[in-house]
C-alpha cells in the first residue's frame, strides 16, 4: 500500500474539521441552510489556509444525496467521488496550467449549459484564478455574470488584488486568515497523537514558527522531521534539519553586540558558512528574535509572547534586562535594513558582516565617551545665546558712552559736482532737458567714522573707464560725393536713396514735390493717403536733416495733402524751359511733351 502524505491524509473532509476559519464556515452553512446558493464565490487568503479544501467540502454539501446539508455525509457515492476527484459534475481547474483562452472556452464556456450528469449542481473550482490571462477573464465574464441555474463557480486565489474589478464585483468574497502559532501547535499535537509520534514541545513550536501561519507547510515539516529523527522529534533535530540558528547562538549574538565584540560575531558568521547554513534564513530568524526582544522589553505579553515556550520566554527576559530599549530598536532597524538589502540582491554574507560591524561601532566608542562628563544637549545653544547677549550689552554700552556726533555748519560754497567722464562725441538724438538746481542745497551731514577695528577690509580697485559708446549710424548717406544738389530733378531720387527708414521711404514713393527752393520744400500727398501724411509729418525733422545734407543749406519742409489742382514743380520747370527756347529761336509751341518724372 502506497504511503499517503500527512497533509493529504489529514485534509479536512467536513466543516467541523476546518481549523481557525469560523467566520467562513458560519457563512457557508447559512447559505446551505437557505437552499439558494450564489452563482460565484471567491476564496482568497495566504497559502495553506484551507481554500481548496473548503471549496471541496462546499461542493460535497451542495451535491450530497442527503442535502443540500450543513455537513456532507461523506458516505454517499457523490461525496466519495468528489473526495476522490472523479465526479463528472465537479471540475477542479488549475488556472496556472490552463491560462489560454481556448482551454477556458473548452472546459467552461462551451459546456456550462449542459445539465449535470448525476449531481444536483455543476461546480467549477478554479484554483489560482489570478493566473488566468485577460482574454480568459473576458471569455469567462459573461458566463460568470449570468450562469445557468445549475452552475456554481468557486474561485480560489492568493492574490485577489490582481483580479479584474469586473470579476470581483460578480463574486461573493470570503477572506481566509493565516493561522496563529497556538492553532498550528495544537493541530500538530493532535496529529502527532493520532500518528503515535513523540513530539517535543519546543520542537513543535519550532515547526509551527517555521510554517509561518500555513497549516499545510506545518504538516509537511512535521512529516520531514519524523523521517529525519526516525522516531521521537527533538528540538536539535528540527534545528539541524531546517538549518536554524539555535536559541543559544542568538543569545550569544545579543551579548556580543552589547559588548561591541565584532570579532566574536564575525567568527560566528564564519562558523555558519562552514556549517552550510542558509544566511537568508539566519537573517530572518535574527530579525524575529530582535522583534521578540523588543516586545519583551516593553512588556507586550499579549503580542504573542504568551504563546512562546517557557524556556525561550525566560531567555528573552534575561537578555532584555541588560539592554536599553534604544539599543534594541537600533539593532532591529539595522537587521530589517539588512533583510531588505538581501532581498534586493545584495550578497548575504558580506551584508550580514557589514551590518554586525556597524552595529558594534557605536558600542565600541561608548567607553571613550563615558570618560568625559556628559554635556547636556542644550549646553552649546545656551552658551551661544549667552555670548550674543554679552556682545549686545557691550555695543549698547559703547553707544551710550560715545560723544554725540557734531553736525557740520552749512557753508555758502555749493558742493562741487563730479565731472562726467569724457567720451567721443556722438550725434545728438534727443535734446536733454535742463536740470534744475536748488538755490540753497542742503549740506551733507557727516556721520561718525567707524574705527579701524569695525571697518571691514575692502580691496581697492582702480577706477573703471566708462565704456565708449559705439558710433551712431549716420542718418544721412550722401550719394552725390558731398556736392550740393540744386536741381529738383536730381534732388528727389537722392532724397529717397538717402533714407534709411524703409517704411518712410515706401510712403515717400507716393508723394510729389510741389515747391523746390534752397530754403523751403513742399511735399504733397493725395487726399486718400491720410496714413502716409501722418507718418511723414511725424518724421519731418528727419527729412529736413537729410535734405539739408543734400543741399548743404538749412532747409524747411512742409507736408500737405492734395487739395487744389496745382501742377507739379517739375512740370512748371519744363514749361519755362520750352517758353525760353521758343522765344530764343522765334518758334511756335505745338505740344510740350513732358518726359521728365520723378523716377
Amino acid at each position: 500500500m502506497s504511503q499517503v502524505s500527512l497533509f493529504r491524509k489529514w485534509r479536512s473532509k467536513a466543516f467541523t474539521d476546518l481549523v481557525g476559519q469560523e467566520a467562513v464556515v458560519k457563512t457557508l452553512r447559512n447559505v446551505l441552510a437557505s437552499g439558494s446558493p450564489a452563482r460565484a464565490y471567491l476564496f482568497c487568503g495566504p497559502r495553506g489556509t484551507g481554500k481548496t479544501s473548503t471549496a471541496r467540502i462546499f461542493a460535497k454539501a451542495l451535491c450530497c444525496e442527503q442535502g443540500p446539508a450543513l455537513e456532507p455525509c461523506n458516505q454517499c457515492s457523490t461525496c466519495r467521488e468528489i473526495a476522490q476527484g472523479i465526479c463528472m459534475d465537479v471540475f477542479e481547474i488549475d488556472a496556472a496550467s490552463n491560462t489560454q483562452v481556448e482551454k477556458i472556452r473548452d472546459f467552461i464556456v462551451d459546456k456550462v449549459h449542459f445539465a449535470p450528469a448525476k449531481a444536483r449542481f455543476k461546480v467549477y473550482i478554479i484554483d489560482e484564478v489570478h493566473k488566468l490571462s485577460t482574454s480568459s477573464f473576458n471569455a469567462l465574464l459573461k458566463t460568470l455574470e449570468e450562469p445557468p441555474a445549475h452552475v456554481v463557480f468557486v474561485l480560489a486565489t492568493t492574490h485577489p488584488h490582481e483580479l479584474l474589478p469586473t470579476i470581483l464585483s460578480r463574486c461573493q468574497r470570503y477572506d481566509f486568515r493565516a493561522f496563529s502559532l497556538k492553532e498550528v501547535e495544537d493541530h500538530l499535537q493532535h496529529i502527532a497523537e493520532e500518528e503515535k509520534l513523540e513530539l517535543d514541545p519546543l520542537a513543535r513550536q519550532l515547526l509551527a514558527r517555521a510554517a509561518q501561519g500555513s497549516m499545510r507547510d506545518a504538516l509537511v515539516l512535521l512529516e520531514q522531521a519524523q523521517h529525519y529523527s526516525g522516531g521521537a522529534v527533538r528540538p536539535e533535530d528540527v534545528v539541524q534539519m531546517l538549518g536554524l540558528l539555535p536559541q543559544e547562538t542568538l543569545g550569544r549574538w545579543v551579548e556580543a553586540l552589547r559588548q561591541g565584540d565584532a570579532a566574536q560575531l564575525l567568527g560566528a558568521v564564519e562558523e555558519m558558512h562552514r556549517g552550510g547554513q542558509d544566511f537568508v534564513r539566519a537573517v530572518d530568524l535574527w530579525v524575529d528574535h530582535l522583534r521578540l526582544l523588543m516586545l519583551t522589553k516593553v512588556g507586550a505579553q499579549e503580542a504573542g509572547l504568551n504563546e512562546l515556550h517557557e524556556a525561550y520566554r525566560g531567555a528573552l527576559q534575561s537578555q532584555a534586562h541588560n539592554l536599553a530599549l534604544g539599543q534594541i530598536l537600533n539593532w532591529l532597524r539595522g537587521a530589517v535594513d539588512l533583510q531588505q538589502a538581501i532581498r534586493d540582491g545584495q550578497p548575504a554574507r558580506i551584508s550580514l558582516e557589514l551590518c554586525l560591524v556597524q552595529l558594534c561601532a557605536p558600542v565600541a566608542a561608548a567607553p571613550a565617551a563615558q570618560s568625559q562628563p556628559a554635556a547636556s544637549p542644550a549646553a552649546p545653544a545656551l552658551e551661544a545665546l549667552t555670548r550674543q547677549v554679552q556682545d549686545l550689552h557691550e555695543k549698547v554700552k559703547s553707544l551710550m558712552l560715545a560723544p554725540p556726533a557734531r553736525r557740520p555748519e552749512p557753508t555758502d560754497e555749493p558742493p562741487r559736482r563730479p565731472e562726467p567722464p569724457r567720451s567721443e562725441p556722438t550725434p545728438p538724438a534727443r535734446r536733454p532737458e535742463p536740470v534744475r538746481e536748488e538755490a540753497h542745497p542742503t549740506p551733507p551731514v557727516r556721520r561718525p567714522e567707524p574705527s579701524r577695528e569695525e571697518m571691514p577690509a575692502v580691496r581697492e580697485e582702480p577706477p573703471r573707464r566708462p565704456p565708449t559708446p559705439p558710433p551712431a549710424k549716420p542718418a544721412v548717406e550722401l550719394p552725390n560725393g558731398g556736392k550740393a544738389i540744386t536741381q529738383a530733378k536730381e534732388f528727389w531720387p537722392h532724397l529717397l536713396q538717402s533714407l534709411n527708414d524703409r517704411r518712410l521711404k515706401a510712403m515717400m514713393m507716393d508723394a510729389k514735390l510741389r515747391d523746390f527752393s534752397p530754403e523751403n520744400l513742399t511735399i504733397t500727398l493725395p487726399s486718400t493717403h491720410q496714413v502716409h501724411y501722418e507718418y511723414i509729418s511725424r518724421n519731418v525733422r528727419l527729412l529736413e536733416e537729410v535734405s539739408s545734407g543734400l543741399m548743404q543749406s538749412k532747409v524747411r519742409i512742409e507736408v500737405t495733402m492734395d487739395g487744389a489742382q496745382q501742377a507739379p514743380v517739375l512740370e512748371q520747370e519744363h514749361e519755362s524751359l520750352v517758353k525760353k527756347a521758343s522765344g530764343l529761336f522765334g518758334g511756335r509751341i505745338l505740344d510740350a511733351a513732358n518726359d521728365t518724372g520723378s523716377d
